[in-house]
Parts: structure tokens; C-alpha cells; sequence
């Protein structure tokens, strides 16, 4: 039996039968209710109530072999995943449940294999912009230029794709 989930007051936290090394790190939800979410160790997963309870019980892996995907945004039918490098459009354009076709949409905030070097986002403003936020560089002050840029910032990406600082550290 998993430990009840912690919620704010008036709110009620079911928690789903998964198994404790998925780590799960970010989730939406598309326009037909499923379930998706990334996990620390790379993957994107679909979730699924196959016994009409209500409660998501079964998964299907979209997309793996990401660097630490710490945000997801539902666009449509595709999906937005952040991870480390780079912005993701990932798309299953066959409906078996398996990413098919990947994009870029977003990178050149450089980034090392350090824990900190995470990105975080995106969402979405009422104009179409997306914002993505960069981990700081705090831990690493000596680290090369080129996998410095724009780190510590949050990031917004307009609709052609160019990329400017919104905030910064």
C-alpha cells in the first residue's frame, strides 16, 4: 500500500500505482484526459485507465533517452518536452503511442551533464510565447563560455523561434 498523497486544504491527491523508479518530474494533460509526464531518468509516458476506475493504471513510453526533462507542455496533438539541451516538439504521427517525429524548437542555453544544468518550462503567454527558465551557473563559475549562455535566465521563445532573455538570475 503507497502512503496517502499530501495536498492543499480542500484538495484531494489520488496517487497512481507506479513504480518508485520512474521519478516523475513533470506532467499535462492532453485535450482527451490522458495523462503525460516525464521522468527524471529520460523517459515521456502516456498513462492510462484501462479498467475504467478512474485512476490511471497502465503507461505507455512516447519518447526515452532524454537528459533530465524537468517540463511538458501539451500543444495540440504534439508535445513540448524541455530537457537539458533543448526545447522538443515530439509527435506520434502513426497513433501506436511512440514518438515518431522530433524537432528542436529551442536550444543554445548551453549546458553541461551537471544535476544543476536542468531547464524547467515551458509555458505558454496569450500572444504564443513560450518561456523556459535555465538552472543558475552558481556551481559552476569556471565552466567554458559556450556552455554558459544564458543559463540563470528564463528564456522566451517567440513564434518564428528567436530567443531572448526575459528575466534574468
Amino acid at each position: 500500500q503507497f502512503p496517502p498523497v499530501t495536498t492543499a486544504p480542500g484538495c484531494e491527491g489520488v496517487r497512481l500505482r507506479l513504480p518508485e523508479s520512474i521519478m516523475p518530474t513533470a506532467m499535462a494533460w492532453r485535450e482527451d484526459g490522458t495523462l503525460v509526464f516525464t521522468s527524471l531518468k529520460g523517459h515521456v509516458y502516456l498513462a492510462h485507465d484501462t479498467d475504467g476506475d478512474g485512476v490511471e493504471d497502465a503507461l505507455t513510453v512516447l519518447e526515452e533517452g532524454l537528459a533530465a526533462p524537468f517540463g511538458i507542455l501539451v500543444d495540440g496533438d504534439d508535445l513540448l518536452v524541455a530537457h537539458k539541451p533543448e526545447l522538443l516538439r515530439l509527435r506520434d504521427t502513426d497513433g501506436d503511442g511512440r514518438c515518431d517525429e522530433r524537432f528542436v524548437v529551442a536550444d543554445g542555453w548551453g549546458y553541461t551533464h551537471d544535476y544543476h544544468d536542468w531547464v524547467t518550462g515551458p509555458v505558454r503567454d496569450a500572444g504564443g510565447n513560450l518561456y523556459l527558465a535555465t538552472g543558475s551557473d552558481y556551481a559552476h563559475r569556471d565552466r567554458a563560455v559556450s556552455q554558459q549562455h544564458w543559463r540563470g535566465k528564463v528564456l522566451r521563445i517567440d513564434s518564428a523561434g528567436r530567443i531572448e532573455p526575459f528575466a534574468h538570475e
